[in-house]
C-alpha cells in the first residue's frame, strides 16, 4: 500500500504543475516530521526532489537537507529516556510495600512490561530523530556527483546555488567525500565585493576534512 502511495508522490512531484509539485512536496515532509514517513526509503525520496527540474521544488529540496542537520524541530529530549527509567523504578519501589497476592504481582508486572516498551519506543524515537536526512542517502558520492554538475550548469539563480553549495559542502563534510573540482568551483566566489563570500567561504571551510588533496585546498 505504502509503495502504491509512493508511486503516486511520484507522479505529483513530476506534474506538469509547479504548484502541485510544490504542495506534493510539503505533505510529504510534514509526514517526515511527524514521525509517520520516516524510513530510509522515503527520505531517499524526499532527497531526490533536490533535482527536480522546476526550481522551487529543488529549493526547498535542498533548505530541507540543511534544516535538518541544524534546528530539528522534533529534537529528542534526553530527560525523556530518565524519565521512562525512573517510572519503572518507581513502580518496583511501591511493589515493595503492597501486599504481596498472586493478582496484585500480575497487575505490577504488567504496568512494568508497559512502562518497558513505552521505554523501547521512546529509545526508537531517540535513535530516528538523531539520525540526518543526509545520512542516509543511498549513495552520498553519487548524490553529491550530480548534485555539483547542477551546479555547475549555472542555470538556477542564486539562491538555489547558495543552497546546493550548502547541502555539497555538508554531505562532503559527514561522509568524508573527495570532490577536488568543488574547492576550485567555489574560488570564483572568493573575491572582494562578491556577494555572499562570507557564506562561501564557511561552505570551504564545512567541505575541509583531513582526505582532501592538498593540491586542492592550497589555491582557496
Amino acid at each position: 500500500m505504502q509503495n502504491k502511495i509512493l508511486k503516486m508522490f511520484n507522479e505529483l512531484l513530476t506534474d506538469v504543475s509547479d504548484k502541485v509539485s510544490k504542495r506534493s512536496f510539503l505533505i510529504m515532509v510534514e509526514l517526515y516530521k511527524k514521525m509517520i514517513w520516516r524510513d530510509k526509503k522515503n527520505t531517499n525520496f524526499l532527497a531526490e526532489a533536490a533535482f527536480s527540474d522546476y526550481e522551487k521544488v529543488s529549493h526547498m529540496a535542498c533548505h530541507w537537507l540543511i534544516e535538518t542537520t541544524e534546528n530539528w524541530e522534533g529534537a529528542f529530549d534526553s530527560t525523556d529516556e530518565e524519565d521512562g527509567m525512573d517510572e519503572v523504578a518507581e513502580q518496583k519501589r511501591k511493589n515493595v510495600y503492597k501486599k504481596k497476592t498472586k493478582g496484585a504481582e500480575e497487575k505490577v508486572e504488567r504496568q512494568i512490561k508497559r512502562l518497558k516498551r513505552k521505554q523501547k519506543r521512546r529509545a526508537k524515537t531517540q535513535f530516528l530523530r538523531n539520525l540526518f536526512p543526509i545520512d542516509e542517502i543511498y549513495n552520498p558520492q553519487d548524490f553529491t556527483d550530480r548534485l555539483f554538475t547542477r551546479l555547475q550548469k549555472g542555470k538556477d539563480k542564486f539562491s538555489l546555488k547558495l543552497l546546493q553549495m550548502a547541502v555539497i559542502s555538508r554531505m562532503i563534510g559527514r561522509h568524508k567525500l573527495i570532490q577536488p573540482n568543488f574547492y576550485q568551483f567555489l574560488q570564483r566566489y572568493l573575491k572582494p565585493g562578491q556577494k555572499e563570500c562570507a557564506k562561501v567561504l564557511m561552505y570551504v571551510a564545512e567541505a575541509s576534512h583531513q582526505q582532501v588533496p592538498n593540491d586542492s585546498m592550497l589555491p582557496v
